[in-house]
């Protein structure tokens, strides 16, 4: 095992020197623990970390009676893995088919969950979304406040959430266009839409908002990076990605991003973003690596410039959707991608790929590490729909899985890389 381990290590090193733009670094071992849903759950539909808990959407679940209603359960890290803190449900109460906990996001203490088919019964709005804020102290979990969307808005699709700031998508009345919302934390810990009233909508069926990404560089600040998969970018359904900043009192569109070569029919650039203080990441699960569909990452530096476009090493599955899901780490520089129709043992199992950036001769190499089950059970889970990281903790939904006398019961894994990687080497 060393050999191999010291093998690999060499092998980087001769790959970043002959500038192949991305290498195999280390092996992440999946812990073996699971806790799996009941039938039909979808658990791991959505999954968010920070600050070493876990939060994981079971949109389908049955909460007090009522189907489909959904719920979040709270992990807490440990040595030997996660351990079941609590669970979040509707701050408005449950309610069939709201799929509470198919959008989930953590930062800062900050949780903020989506359920975008709730209905709001007091405006007679059907399928109108909403969205919850709660907040982790540490010692209990404490709900803060919960808006609603109009008929059809289905707000809650896709959330993101920073120390100060939130933002959620929705969908424009019975249109594709998609919509973007920003909030900002108020007085009294009252979460307040910001810039006031401002919403932005996309156009021509693009799915504005179908990925959300923030990033606070201060108090008053903010970038948004909007997916909209759909857009037409010299071919129709290529995707581009929309970047938002807060400005005079609006949101101010800075910065349209797209494939740099070849833009494709399908290539769904967008589907997944990532911001951090230096870079915005963008999935496309339909992009072609010259012999098939396989998905990729695209990297640009927070300025605008086009750093590189990653294709999963093999084993790279056509039709794996590399770039379906994606979570940048808020704790250590990188990101991990969710492919989760690639083929391994199983058809269909799904995978996910940590990146990590390294320094080599004055140049920046993205180091690729696979996340699978590996000789775990498992069958046709889809790992990686969903995908979060939080230093060297990565997870992965499998919302797929199912369990014993079940179907779809869902489940995650949480992956943490081999000991003689974790300090990381320069």
């Amino acid at each position: 095992m060393y050999t191999h381990r010291l093998a690999r290590w060499i092998a980087l090193l001769i790959l970043a020197a002959t500038s192949v733009p991305s290498a195999h670094a280390d092996y992440w071992i999946p812990f073996q623990q699971e806790y799996t849903g009941n039938s039909g759950d979808h658990e791991g539909a959505a999954i968010a970390a920070f600050g070493g808990y876990v939060y994981v959407g079971v949109p389908n679940a049955t909460v007090n009676g009522y189907v489909q209603a959904g719920l979040v359960l709270v992990f807490k890290s440990s040595p030997n893995g996660v351990t079941l803190f609590d669970s979040l449900v509707s701050l408005n109460g449950p309610q069939n088919g709201a799929h509470f906990g198919a959008s989930v996001a953590a930062r800062d203490g900050n949780i903020l969950v989506g359920g975008p088919d709730y209905a709001d019964t007091l405006d007679s709005f059907a399928n109108a979304g909403e969205i919850d804020f709660f907040f982790n102290d540490g010692a209990k979990l404490v709900g803060r406040n919960s808006h609603a969307g109009v008929a059809n808005q289905h707000l809650g699709s896709a959330v993101a959430v920073t120390a100060h700031f939130a933002a959620t998508s929705g969908k424009v009345a019975s249109t594709d266009n998609g919509c973007v919302f920003t909030w900002q934390l108020g007085t009294g810990n009252i979460w307040e839409p910001f810039p006031a009233n401002d919403v932005v909508c996309g156009s021509n069926g693009e799915q504005l908002g179908d990925s959300v990404a923030l990033y606070e560089d201060n108090p008053t600040y903010f970038v948004m990076a909007a997916g909209a998969p759909a857009a037409t970018n010299v071919n129709t359904l290529a995707g581009l990605v929309h970047v938002y900043v807060p400005s005079g009192g609006a949101l101010s569109e800075v910065g349209t991003f797209g494939a740099q070569s070849n833009p494709a029919f399908l290539d769904a650039f967008g589907s997944s973003v990532g911001v951090d203080a230096n870079y915005f990441y963008f999935g496309a699960p339909g992009r072609d690596n010259g012999s098939g569909r396989v998905g990729s990452v695209s990297i640009f530096s927070r300025a605008g410039s086009y750093i590189a476009e990653y294709f999963p090493e093999p084993p790279a599955t056509i039709g794996g959707d590399c770039g379906a899901a994606l979570s940048v780490d808020a704790v250590a520089s990188g990101f991990v991608l969710g492919c989760p129709h690639s083929d391994g043992i199983v058809a269909g199992e799904g995978t996910a790929r940590v990146y990590r950036p390294i320094q080599f001769v004055g140049t920046t190499v993205w180091v690729e590490s696979l996340l699978s089950y590996y000789d775990l059970p498992h069958g046709a889970d889809a790992l990686g729909s969903s995908v979060a990281i939080d230093g060297n903790h990565a997870f992965a939904g499998a919302p797929n899985a199912s369990a014993t006398g079940g179907a779809n019961n869902g489940t995650f894994k949480e992956f943490e890389p081999d000991e003689i990687f974790k300090n990381g080497f320069d």
